[in-house]
């Protein structure tokens, strides 16, 4: 699910970053870190969803928009392609106004995320070149324990 996030209460993202929030206090902290004042994302239950986010930096040469354009689960990885889209120009070389931060945010159900292994999130350029990215942490599958003598049954907790 995509998200919409006003780029100006997060603060000013000023270099491309590519990011994975597990919880409200990591967002917090990101929005924090950028200068701004933390706020709930608006339909997002952290109980039961992660947010992947793209953000543009702000200079006249980076970025004008940036889209989270799919979202690929396999066992190990998540690979989350990213399209960068360049300012149109009103004249040679005079980039158009753009918004501060361009981000795409949008979400995944924690009950799609693999269970038996940590994944590492990987973002994409639209060619496939890693930009990005974070190991996940999700809370391991149980483990059977072992044995404790000889003929004794594993046991799962």
């Amino acid at each position: 699910m995509a998200l919409d996030a006003d780029a100006y209460a997060y603060g000013s993202v000023v270099t491309d970053t590519f990011a994975v929030f597990q919880s409200e206090a990591a967002w917090g902290t990101f929005v924090r870190a950028h200068g701004g004042i933390p706020a709930p994302l608006v339909g997002v239950d952290w109980t039961k969803e992660i947010v992947l986010g793209a953000f543009a930096g702000q200079t006249a040469t980076d970025p004008a928009a940036v889209r989270i354009t799919r979202v690929a689960l396999l066992r190990d990885q998540i690979l989350v392609t990213v399209e960068v889209t360049r300012p149109l120009t009103v004249s040679e070389g005079t980039p158009t106004p753009a918004p501060a931060s361009p981000h795409h945010l949008v979400t995944i159900a924690r009950g799609d995320l693999p269970s038996r292994v940590t994944p590492t999130v990987v973002f994409l350029d639209a060619a496939g070149r890693p930009l990005a990215w974070q190991a996940l942490n999700v809370a391991p599958a149980p483990q059977p324990t072992r044995p404790t003598r000889p003929g004794a049954r594993a046991r799962f907790r």
